[in-house]
């Protein structure tokens, strides 16, 4: 989480502990850090909520 936090500015563990909202724009850097698209992390949570 700190190497998220270090290259992001974004604080993973507040997320999880669901103390800080998710932006669009928060999305948008975690996906562009994690080498995604919001698209296909949005498909992904469509095909598990399907399944």
């Amino acid at each position: 989480m700190q190497e998220v936090y270090d290259a992001t500015g974004i604080h993973i563990a507040r997320i999880e502990a669901i103390r800080q909202n998710v932006t669009i724009m928060t999305l948008a850097t975690l996906c562009h850090y994690y080498v995604t698209t919001v698209s296909e992390f949005l498909a992904g949570i469509e095909e598990a909520v399907k399944n």
